[in-house]
This record gives C-alpha cells, sequence and structure tokens, in this order.
C-alpha cells in the first residue's frame, strides 16, 4: 500500500472510532432538535390557583386564596366569569350537568355546585365539619369527592345534589382520578392507592407505594395505566396496571413532580419551576420546559389543543406549540355522534345534521372534511361534501304546564324565554304547551316578541298528555323542509290524576311519528316525578338528547345548551345511488375518529 493509501485507510478508521465514541450520547431523534419551541400565555386569575377542569366550551381554576373560581374563555384566553363560592376551594370538576369545586375548609367543608349556563352556585352540599375536601372525579351518575381528614370519599347524585355514599378509605384521601371502570385514590396517610368500583362502592384493591417517601401529590389515568406522582427529593413516577393492580414501573427524576394529566398522546407533569413531558408506552422523558413562574404546578389539564397549567401563583399558564399527537390535540376525543336529521327534501340529494361530543357531552367543533366517512346501507358514500354554513331551522317547542308545575313556572317562563331569544333571527318556532289537552300558543314566527307574550300568557293547570304533545309537536312541522327539531319540556308522566294514561296517542306512535319526518325530539325532564327511560328513548330513538334538570334552575342552562349543540351541527351532503321511490328504509352511519352514529330514513315514495 502506497502513503496515499495508508493516509485514507487512517482517516477512514479515524472517522468510525470517533463516530462510535459519539453514537451513544445521541439519542436516535434529538426532542430539541424535533420539537417546536413551546408557546406561553400567562392569565391572570385568582389569589393561589390550585385546581383545573375541563368543561361547557371553558377551563375552570379554582383559586384557594380568594375563595374564588374563575372561568377561561379558552378562544380569548380571557376569564369571563369570576364566581364566589367557598373558603379555599382546592379540587374542580366539570360534568354530569354542573361544575363542582370542594372546599379546603377545616371547620365546615363544603362542596358547590356551579351552574355554567349562569356562573352562579347553585347548590352547597355539607360535607361535615374537620372534613378538608380536595380531590373531585367524575364518572357516570355520579360526583365523588376526598375527606382528606375524615377518612371518607363521599359520593354525590347530581340529580338531587345529595350524598349517598360514604366510602370509609382510612388515612387521609387526597387526589382522587376516574378511570373508565375504577376510581383511583391515594391515600396520603397510608401512601398506597385505593381502587374503588364506582358500580358497587366498595373498595376491591389497596396497592402499597414507597413507604419512605412522603408527598404524594398527583394521579391520573391514561395511556391504558395509572400515574402517581411524588414530590419528595428527587421526585419519583409510578407507573400501576390496572389489570394487576400492582405498581409496574417506578421511574426516578432529578425534579420534585406535583400535579399530572394525560393529553395529545402524553403524560404530562408538573415540576418545580417547569413542566416534563413524558411518553406514555415507557416512561421516558421527552422534554422539559418551564419558567420561574410556574412554581409548584398543583393541577394541569390538556383539552383545547394546548396544556393548561395551575403556576400555583396568581397565573394560569397556557402552554402551545408542543410536540404532540396532532389528531388528539386539534380535537378532544370523540364520545358520541349524533345523526339528529337526515334531510331528504331533494332526493336523491341527501343532507345528514350531525352533532359530535367529547366523552363529557361537550360540543366538538372544528372537524374537517375528511374526519367524516358516511355509509348507507354498509356502502360508503363518495364523495361527501361538509358545508361552511347552516340554514335556518324550525323548531318546535312544548312545554309542560299541568298542575304539578305551577311552582315552578315562573322560572320555566324565563328559560322558555331565554331559549327563543337565543334562537338566530331567521329561524322559525312554533310554541305548544300541554296538559290536558295540547294547544298551540303560537304559530310558527321569526316575531320574538309575539313568542314571549304567548310565553306570558302561560298558566299552570290539570294534567299531563305528554305523548299526545310529542305527537303534535312533530305533526306541526307538515310539509316544512329543511332543518327541524322539537324541544319537549315535562317534570312528570303521561297521566290523567288516576295512574292512568291520558294521551290518545301512545308513545310508539310520537316515535313513529317523529321517525316518518325524520324530526330529533330534544326531551328535557325536570325533577324527580319524570320517566327518564321514556324521555331517554323518546329522544335517542329519533336523533335527539336527553337532558335532565334537577330543579328548575337549570333549565336555562339546558336551553341554552340545546341551542349550542344546534348551532354546532355539521351539515354533510351527499347524492345516494338508491333510485327506487317505494318508501323503503335506509340505515346511515356516520363515522369520525374511531366513532360512529346511525340513523334510518324512509325513503320517499312515487308522486311525493
Amino acid at each position: 500500500m502506497d502513503r496515499s493509501g495508508r493516509l485514507t485507510l487512517f482517516l477512514v478508521v479515524f472517522l468510525l472510532l470517533v463516530g462510535l465514541s459519539v453514537a451513544p450520547q445521541l439519542s436516535p431523534v434529538s426532542p430539541a432538535a424535533a420539537s417546536p419551541t413551546p408557546e406561553f400565555t400567562k392569565i391572570r386569575v385568582g389569589a393561589e390557583t390550585s385546581g383545573l377542569a375541563l368543561g361547557f366550551g371553558s377551563v375552570w381554576v379554582t383559586n384557594s386564596g380568594d375563595g374564588t373560581v374563575s372561568r377561561i374563555d379558552p378562544a380569548t384566553n380571557q376569564v369571563v366569569a369570576t364566581i364566589k363560592t367557598v373558603a379555599e376551594p382546592r379540587g374542580i370538576a366539570a360534568g354530569e350537568g354542573g361544575v363542582w369545586v370542594a372546599s379546603w375548609g377545616l371547620y365546615e367543608s363544603t362542596v358547590v355546585r356551579i351552574d355554567p349556563a349562569s356562573n352562579e352556585v347553585v347548590a352547597t352540599i355539607k360535607a361535615g365539619k374537620l372534613g378538608a375536601l380536595e380531590g373531585v372525579a367524575i364518572s357516570k351518575g355520579a360526583v365523588w369527592v376526598t375527606n382528606f381528614n375524615n377518612g371518607w370519599v363521599l359520593k354525590i347524585d347530581p340529580k338531587t345534589n345529595e350524598i349517598k355514599a360514604r366510602i370509609k378509605v382510612g388515612g387521609q384521601p387526597r387526589k382522587i382520578a376516574a378511570g373508565e371502570k375504577a376510581l383511583w385514590v391515594i391515600d396520603a396517610a397510608e401512601k398506597e392507592v385505593v381502587r374503588i368500583d364506582p358500580q358497587t362502592d366498595r373498595i376491591v384493591a389497596r396497592i402499597g407505594l414507597d413507604q419512605s417517601l412522603t408527598s404524594y401529590n398527583g394521579i391520573t389515568v391514561g395511556g391504558g395505566s395509572v400515574w402517581v406522582t411524588n414530590g419528595g427529593a428527587g421526585g419519583r413516577l409510578f407507573r400501576i396496571d390496572p389489570g394487576t393492580n400492582k405498581v409496574s414501573q417506578t421511574y426516578s427524576s432529578k425534579a420534585e413532580y406535583y400535579g399530572a394529566t394525560v393529553g395529545g398522546g402524553y403524560l404530562w407533569v408538573g415540576c418545580l419551576m417547569g413542566i416534563s413531558q413524558i411518553n406514555l408506552a415507557d416512561g421516558e422523558w421527552v422534554e422539559h420546559f418551564g419558567e420561574d413562574w410556574f412554581r409548584w404546578p398543583p393541577s394541569l389539564v390538556f383539552g383545547h389543543g394546548s396544556l393548561w397549567v395551575a403556576s400555583g401563583g396568581q397565573n394560569v399558564i397556557r402552554v402551545d406549540k408542543l410536540k404532540v399527537d396532532l389528531a388528539e390535540a386539534q380535537g378532544s376525543r370523540i364520545g358520541e355522534i349524533v345523526i339528529n336529521q337526515i334531510d331528504i327534501a331533494n332526493f336523491p340529494d341527501v343532507v345528514l345534521y350531525v352533532t359530535v361530543l367529547d366523552g363529557d357531552g361537550n360540543l366538538i367543533t372544528g372537524l374537517q372534511e375528511r374526519d367524516f366517512k358516511v355509509l348507507e346501507d354498509e356502502v360508503e358514500q363518495s364523495p361527501i361534501t361538509l358545508a361552511t354554513q347552516l340554514p335556518s331551522i324550525a323548531a318546535v317547542m312544548a312545554v309542560d304546564t299541568s298542575g304539578s308545575m305551577r311552582k315552578a313556572m315562573p322560572q320555566v317562563l324565563r328559560a322558555a324565554a331565554s331559549f327563543i331569544n337565543n334562537m338566530r333571527g331567521q329561524d322559525q318556532v312554533l310554541l305548544l304547551q300541554f296538559a290536558d289537552k295540547v294547544t298551540v300558543a303560537n304559530p310558527f314566527t321569526m316575531d320574538k316578541s309575539a313568542l314571549q307574550r304567548s310565553i306570558d300568557a302561560m298558566k299552570s293547570r290539570g294534567n299531563t298528555a305528554l305523548y299526545d304533545a310529542v305527537y303534535q309537536a312533530v305533526d306541526s312541522f307538515g310539509e316544512k323542509k329543511g332543518r327541524k327539531v322539537a324541544v319537549v319540556l315535562t317534570d312528570g308522566v303521561d297521566d290523567d290524576g288516576f295512574n292512568r294514561p291520558l294521551s290518545r296517542k301512545t308513545l310508539k306512535e310520537a316515535i313513529a311519528a317523529a321517525g316518518e319526518i325524520n324530526v330529533p325530539i330534544y326531551a328535557i325532564g325536570l325533577g324527580t316525578e319524570v320517566d327518564t327511560g321514556v324521555l331517554r328513548r323518546m329522544a335517542e330513538e329519533t336523533g335527539g338528547r336527553y337532558f335532565f334538570s334537577p330543579s328548575p334552575a337549570e333549565l336555562e342552562g339546558l336551553y341554552r345548551q340545546i341551542v349550542t349543540q344546534l348551532e354546532g351541527q355539521y351539515r354533510i351532503s351527499y347524492k345516494t345511488n338508491i333510485t327506487e321511490l317505494d318508501g323503503s328504509w335506509h340505515r346511515v352511519v356516520v363515522k369520525a375518529r374511531g366513532s360512529m352514529g346511525d340513523k334510518k330514513y324512509k325513503a320517499p315514495t312515487a308522486g311525493r
């Protein structure tokens, strides 16, 4: 080998050795290089931010230093309401018709319920003296609160605003998280996680943590695991397998860990002066970012495409431009797709009006045409078109004015008026009232003043012809085309005063009539005497939704929620390949991001 050849060989070997020496120090993809620079927005709220919750289109934060709850509009990053609640509000959760806040107050512990429609406290639930309530979680049909000093987990019925169970955990139950089929509670004294079955209200497992550590600060559920944070020296992160009820992994950290949440495909943990982003698959650190104004973040939530952090001080920090799973970050996980109406007025052109909700029943907007897939009789329809604007709607509003409504009537009528006032100027409303018989209080009109006068004239008397009212509400549309909805409010059942049906029509006939012309029924049940099963069936089988109002105070918020959902509908159109005008029934399925909803329509007959 000549001199030049030996030199070339030397350089090759040298470069290989250098490469081998540096390769173990580099990640296959450097997180710092792959991730965008996070963008922070400071939102000034109250003193000593503590808990965070997502729901009803807003971000809610408890301010334990001044006894308030702040409501943040994520569209503007502005505080749109400051609600005085109780001394030292800590835990907070949104769902089951309200925003629920737990008080740490040592002398008198309470849970308050905030109506998201009015931003007012509508119920105060006393939990006893020396309670120190901290954690709040929501499961289907229940609100759960930890009672730190007394060792209880309280189960509250959102229909009655009453404590219906006290589960003795022992020790000091602190934070709580709701999973798909279980509740997970940190017992700070026993240094363990307690698993509760929400169906039986029984403890099914106790999972021991590191007894040498203190300050177990956060718990959250996601990625098929339960995650527990520890803020002691160095910090720890514990991963619990719900399948075995055992700690499957423990991760050490140089930072003290506080609150935690899952979203955008990652676990987010609050640390002293910062946030850690952690891979759900292996618990490995992905990114760390922070500023000195984070202090010790006690609570985090992920929603509206952003991470929201309670700083522990006077600010909520919104963090954007994160390395996340875009499909999860840009839209909440879909819980339900409801095909409200199928319009075949211009058959074979078919128009669907669709509502998309998250797991808490909140409206999901912003989906694109590419997010949807439509099938008719199991055949995919293509192309489909997603409209950017909704046409006007014709609404029939049926109000129960039977004698049992007498005490509630002032609030009922105010709520009914608010529904009309929240409708758009081009929308038409027909007003029905029903008791022993059904009466048209006002025909279809866009004149809100005329509708208000008709509402003011309503009086309470008689019994309840509920099914006749629903049938007539549907029949009132006649030959009207386009968007339609029937909204029915009742506080009871179809009854003649002697526990016998009053209506000439049956529930089955009323539902069938709605199906024939594809009218969704939105049913509101008021109070404890309603037949929830009947109203839910009425709504679900027609493409509507059922809402429960424990008292008249919640009605205005529910009517506003219905208007919001109607305004948030997706209009999806396609041309069917069905050519037979034979009155046959056809099933339409709408799919989006792993969820689906279905509804049937009846094809027109020749000559119609």
